[in-house]
């Protein structure tokens, strides 16, 4: 949130695509094991059939999703590309062989879900014009003028958080015992270099870097404030025990969920009976009384 709040604080059609983000990075969690630790053996991948299938159906549908709500779906494929490449690395670094990586059954599961992906993004009423759009955008004369479609600057708000973020990453690594995994260095040197030349990919480095250092922040913060023993099931009663169950956990989701839910624009209509005004919901710099005027007047 840190490294992209000026984009995610703001209402505009790419919040779509940041859900959609956010559910194709969980649904990639589902088809892969958690990170190992330095000295173990490369794991195959999943867990469940249950959540296997999960993945297959829900990747296609967010794809499908984040076509038709927002242009940024290319994102979500060069995710998934550097999975199946980090993948292929891991495979071949395991087998020494080139048909030993084509025989592994993660990485033609992540191709397969790659190519089903790629095709799903066809769903859409322009179909495969879609990805042409989606690559041309950004040479539009008046999307080249917006400040936020040009390169990174030291002077630029974004690069100060940019830099505090990397130097961060490099202590945690440092001190981390999980492996980094291939496709984590994929992911940030792709994202890193693509936010260099375009300051829009905050948000989505934002999300990688999250996703990228979160198993390393998890296992530092296990060694340093270790769980304690699990307790045998027969010692554990409901309502007491050793732990004494609590529905707190709950308790506390809930009322983030309604905090976000009563702070929405949608929500207020309904607790409060009137609507805020467009100067109550939008950035001081949104250009309103242009856009009225030219609805009033099209070019």
């Amino acid at each position: 949130l840190l490294l992209a709040h000026t984009r995610l604080l703001v209402i505009r059609p790419e919040i779509f695509g940041v859900l959609s983000f956010a559910a194709l990075i969980l649904l990639c969690q589902l088809v892969q094991r958690q990170p190992w630790e330095k000295g173990e053996p490369i794991p195959d991948a999943p867990a469940g059939s249950g959540r296997l299938w999960a993945a297959w159906l829900g990747i296609p549908l967010v794809m499908i999703f984040w076509t038709n709500a927002h242009g940024s779906f290319p994102v979500g494929l060069v995710f998934l590309g550097c999975l199946v490449l980090g993948r292929i690395v891991e495979a071949a670094w395991q087998t020494r062989s080139f048909t030993g990586v084509f025989s592994d059954r993660t990485v033609r599961r992540w191709i397969i879900l790659t190519q089903l992906a790629a095709v799903a993004v066809l769903v859409n009423p322009d179909t495969i014009d879609a990805y042409i759009h989606a690559l041309t955008f950004g040479s539009n004369a008046n999307v080249l003028d917006m400040q936020e479609w040009r390169a990174m600057q030291v002077g630029a708000s974004e690069f100060p958080r940019l830099l505090a973020s990397l130097l961060l990453l490099a202590f945690v690594v440092r001190h981390s015992r999980v492996v980094f995994r291939p496709a984590h260095v994929l992911l940030l040197g792709v994202f890193t270099i693509a936010l260099m030349f375009n300051i829009r990919i905050a948000v989505w480095y934002a999300f990688v870097f999250g996703y990228v250092i979160v198993p390393h922040l998890a296992e530092l913060l296990a060694r340093k404030w270790p769980m304690p023993a699990p307790v045998p099931e027969h010692e554990v009663v409901l309502g007491g025990g050793v732990f004494g169950r609590s529905y707190i956990h709950t308790l506390v989701c809930v009322l983030m969920f309604w905090l976000g839910f009563a702070l929405s624009p949608s929500a207020t209509p309904l607790l409060h009976g009137t609507a805020r005004t467009a100067e109550a919901l939008y950035n001081d710099e949104t250009p309103l009384r242009a856009t009225a005027f030219l609805r009033r007047h099209p070019p």
